[in-house]
């Protein structure tokens, strides 16, 4: 059930993300090999309280974004306010966003007070088919409710000092990682890796007294295969 990942995920935040580097011992032989060198945990989201009323406005704000209009945001809007939908309705049409605001503040509070208790609840992810317009294929899209989206962007919201750390380079994936992001990176990977190699055959040409190439002529063809 999601909820119960969710609340793992409260304990899991509460002992706080570790990760461990293990790393081979160096210039040994391998009949004579040293065991494993165990360097210290690195560990994240120490000082993360996931009933931070802040943290969770901020993550409920960023969920409902562009999405005040939905049938689904009024249900869990009068599930909270106890409002019927058509006044919520209603107040959208004639205040808009400025009119949603008391309605996401009551939702925040009802969220922190379901997580101080353990009280998650969601309803089951269901599925519709739906024909893709480019491939034609029959594909089984499965729908979250809004609810349970708003746990994982607070999930998520928690734990970005961890997540930052991974999936730096997931390109067509996230907002703002395009094939343009994906470019820059990999250019920068390529001019490192070049001058790597060219500070390498410079340190051999000074043993072996040959005239040092310069370093335009190991990054031409370089650029001319990514630009």
């Amino acid at each position: 059930m999601p909820e119960i990942l969710f609340i793992d995920l409260l304990k899991l935040l509460k002992e706080g993300v570790r990760t461990d580097r293990v790393r081979l011992s160096v210039g040994v032989s391998s009949t004579n090999r040293k065991p494993l060198k165990r360097q210290s945990m690195k560990t994240y989201c120490k000082t993360v309280d996931i009933t931070d009323r802040k943290l969770i406005q901020k993550a409920v704000y960023k969920c409902l974004k562009k999405k005040y209009k939905r049938k689904d945001v009024h249900r869990m809007f009068s599930e909270y306010t106890g409002l019927p939908t058509d006044t919520i309705k209603g107040m959208f049409n004639e205040f808009g966003l400025n009119g949603m605001k008391p309605m996401v503040e009551t939702v925040v509070d009802g969220v922190r007070e379901e997580i101080i208790q353990g009280n998650i609840h969601f309803q089951p992810i269901w599925y519709k088919e739906k024909i893709d317009a480019s491939s034609q294929k029959v594909r089984r899209i499965g729908i979250q409710n809004i609810k349970q989206q708003i746990y994982d962007y607070i999930a998520v919201e928690a734990m970005k000092d961890f997540l930052r750390r991974i999936g730096e380079y997931q390109c067509a994936a996230l907002k703002g990682r395009g094939q343009s992001y994906g470019i820059k990176a990999i250019k920068r990977w390529m001019a490192k890796i070049s001058i790597h190699i060219c500070k390498r055959i410079e340190e051999i040409n000074k043993k072996t007294r040959v005239c040092a190439l310069p370093l335009s002529f190991f990054l031409l063809p370089i650029r001319n295969r990514i630009n």
